[in-house]
């Protein structure tokens, strides 16, 4: 597997978590400009009255000793929880679901579990959630949501763990993180692998039942309270209630999320909202009939123009090949991009616009050899799309371009053989032959672990810094055109909230020339600052807690300033 993806894709490395809200804890009020399908997402696209099918009643206090208790794992953080931000601590629990081996129920739901003013629920699917999904899904939940002030949200890390009371050390162990607030009170996790967990945890023999009978099976939960917005005191703050319109607010829709596919929605927003490529997509002839990937994008580019609520990304998917079950798997963001691009550059062959694609998003690098002592040099020219550059001992994304480019000196064992004067000590290293208008940095936040036992990825939070205007003209080649600087402006921030087994992808984009920036979160579009754009997504540690965050942006979308205009010129839906 190339180093350079930014998730595992292969089978063998499926066992990361596909992050989504579950069916709310109350029916939620009306909501006439958001999706139905918010209230079971999981459940296959032919499944059509789930909307009408109230959630199960919540098991009661009473009924405790029948399936369920709850168990406080420490007095650190209790009292007044959330007042202090600066004192705020991680706040852990287990609930111990009685009798699990014999539960028929499709979904339980615990009782609250308060500590200060903050009040939790697991929800527990013991079959999961979709048709063809036998595994375990779990949820955390903001319990009695109706009661909170209007527009609350709560930013949050959190952890839900499957406990083996054997090994610890085979607890299951996912997290993430998650914005709850009135339209989406709860997030979790369904667990995909080539073994299901299921079986796994029904096994006496591995570890997680336990009790009298080896039937219970105990759910630990951490949750950590980052950012309350019932305590802020930014002005601009935008909550989003269940009244919230994406395109009254922002004039842009978002996309609904079909289970994982939060990085698919991040890419697809992120190539629309540049209006030059959204053109060239439209002009590409397809045929009126049939499935396509290009005619899929065209379709989908057009009803996030013209919709008022936000659009799903089912035609797409399908184009691809994929099935329900890919929906739920988190596929490797940076090649998604390469395939589409692929796809799209391909369909415009022998046509007006051949090579349009090329013009906007190749670029060229020189890889040249030059000798030291002797007079001998080479070079070859590699095309690209995008550039990959290392997060780790890079506090800054200049410092990143340096490394990229950083040379080597290949001499003792290491000399470069040449054909005329043999073995020679040699430089050797990368500079940029060209760069296209629009430039995508990949920034490496998944890397494999070459400490673990089994070679496993993790995902570095370090912190990385990177500007909103960016010069790379130093970095040219000699024989490079310099007649147009090479002075870029930040356009779009992809994020990933969470870890390497579990997470969540949003983008921060602007859409036209104006400084604004929004967020492009699934189906919800806000207007944001520039600081929770761009400075809040370097990684690194919180300004007023110890630890790393959990968001931090994995690719940069840049700009360059002689082109910017003409890329970013409204288009005529006509």
């Amino acid at each position: 597997l190339p180093l350079r993806h930014s998730l595992p894709s292969l089978p063998l490395l499926r066992l990361f978590i596909s992050f989504f809200p579950s069916p709310p804890l109350p029916p939620p009020p009306p909501r006439p400009n958001h999706s139905a399908n918010q209230l079971l997402l999981l459940l296959p696209t032919t499944t059509t009255t789930t909307t009408s099918t109230p959630p199960p009643t919540p098991i009661t206090t009473t009924h405790n000793e029948m399936f369920h208790e709850y168990r406080d794992l420490g007095e650190e953080g209790l009292g007044d929880f959330g007042n202090d931000r600066d004192n705020r601590g991680p706040f852990t629990f287990e609930f111990v679901v009685k009798d699990f081996i014999n539960i028929q129920q499709a979904k339980i739901i615990s009782d609250m579990y308060a500590d200060g003013r903050y009040k939790w629920q697991l929800i527990v699917f013991p079959q999961g959630v979709c048709s063809d999904n036998e595994d375990v899904s779990i949820y955390v939940g903001v319990a009695h949501s109706e009661t909170l002030p209007q527009n609350w949200a709560r930013e949050c890390t959190f952890k839900l763990s499957i406990v083996n009371q054997l090994d610890p050390r085979k607890t299951i162990t996912r997290d993430g993180s998650h914005v709850f607030r009135e339209v989406e009170s709860d997030r979790g996790f369904s667990y995909a692998s080539d073994r299901k967990l299921h079986e796994l945890v029904l096994n006496p023999k591995e570890g997680f039942l336990h009790g009298a009978n080896m039937s219970d099976l105990t759910i630990r939960c951490t949750v950590q309270v980052i950012y309350d917005t019932t305590e802020s005191d930014d002005e601009d703050e935008v909550v989003v209630g269940y009244n919230y319109s994406s395109k009254a607010m922002t004039q842009c829709v978002g996309l609904e999320n079909q289970g994982a596919t939060c990085y698919l929605n991040s890419l697809m927003q992120s190539l629309f909202h540049i209006p030059e490529l959204r053109r060239q997509v439209y002009a590409i002839e397809t045929p009126e009939t049939g499935r396509s990937i290009t005619r899929s994008v065209q379709q989908l580019f057009y009803f996030l123009q013209t919709s008022d609520v936000a659009c799903e990304t089912t035609d797409l998917t399908e184009s691809f090949g994929w099935t329900s079950s890919d929906s739920f798997i988190q596929h490797d963001v940076q090649e998604l991009l390469r395939i589409l691009m692929e796809n799209l550059e391909n369909k415009m062959k022998g046509t007006l616009n051949a090579g349009m694609f090329a013009d906007l998003f190749r670029g060229e690098l020189s890889n040249y050899l030059k000798c030291v002592n002797v007079d001998y040099s080479s070079s070859r020219i590699e095309e690209f799309y995008d550039v990959s550059l290392n997060v780790t001992d890079c506090p800054t994304l200049t410092a990143a371009f340096e490394k990229f480019c950083e040379e080597e000196v290949l001499d003792g064992e290491n000399q470069y053989k040449t054909e005329e004067f043999g073995f020679q000590d040699t430089k050797k290293g990368i500079q940029f032959a060209t760069l296209p208008p629009i430039l995508h940095v990949h920034l490496k936040r998944f890397e494999i672990d070459y400490l673990s036992h089994n070679l496993s990825f993790k995902k570095v939070n370090d912190k990385q810094s990177f500007p909103t205007e960016l010069s790379l003209d130093h970095l040219l080649s000699e024989d490079a055109d310099r007649s147009v600087p090479q002075l870029f402006h930040l356009h779009g921030v992809l994020v990933h909230s969470g870890s390497v087994n579990s997470g969540h992808y949003y983008a921060f984009l602007r859409i036209s020339m104006d400084p604004q920036w929004y967020r492009f979160d699934d189906d919800i579009v806000t207007k944001v600052s520039l600081k929770k754009a761009v400075t809040d997504n370097f990684g690194g540690s919180h300004d007023w807690r110890a630890g790393q965050k959990s968001n931090s942006a994995y690719m940069l979308i840049y700009l360059r300033d002689t082109e910017r205009e003409h890329l970013l010129a409204p288009v005529d839906i006509q």
